[in-house]
Parts: structure tokens; C-alpha cells; sequence
């Protein structure tokens, strides 16, 4: 039984990201493969009628500065700087 990796776009593709891996015929979710971002303001339109939305993360769900603060300290970068 073969391996197989699937991604969101062409493998050697540096944007592409991993989304799940088959390993003896089980498919393991790296990431969530189809996760919209809806987010923003909207437009609805049934029937001729027209219908503003507005969707929002709640700000329990966002990530913080504080954290990226965090995780750039306690982390090495490695790398060159221009």
C-alpha cells in the first residue's frame, strides 16, 4: 500500500501547503483543507432584494500580539538579514 501526501496546490509550489497525508490507507488531516475566510462585509441578494451581512471573528478567537511577542523571544531565528 502506497503513502500519499495531498496539497492545496502544486507540490513543489513554495506557497503550497501540506493538507493531509495517507499512511496505510487513513487519511490524517494536517490542516483544515477547506476552511473559507468570511470574515468582511457581504452582500446578499434573493429575489431582488438586496441584503448587507457582516461577519466577525470574536476577539476571543484572535490571535494576540502579546503571543507573538512571546514566541518571537523564547524562539532563535536562524537565516541571513538583508
Amino acid at each position: 500500500m502506497a503513502n500519499l501526501v495531498v496539497t492545496d496546490g502544486n507540490y513543489f509550489d513554495t506557497r503550497s501547503r501540506v493538507t493531509s497525508i495517507w499512511l496505510a490507507g487513513k487519511e490524517k488531516y494536517i490542516t483544515d483543507r477547506h476552511k473559507p475566510i468570511i470574515a468582511g462585509k457581504w452582500e446578499l441578494e434573493i429575489d431582488k432584494n438586496t441584503y448587507d451581512l457582516e461577519f466577525s471573528v470574536p476577539s476571543t478567537y484572535k490571535k494576540t500580539s502579546d503571543l507573538r511577542q512571546k514566541a518571537l523571544a523564547t524562539n532563535k531565528l536562524e537565516g541571513r538579514s538583508k
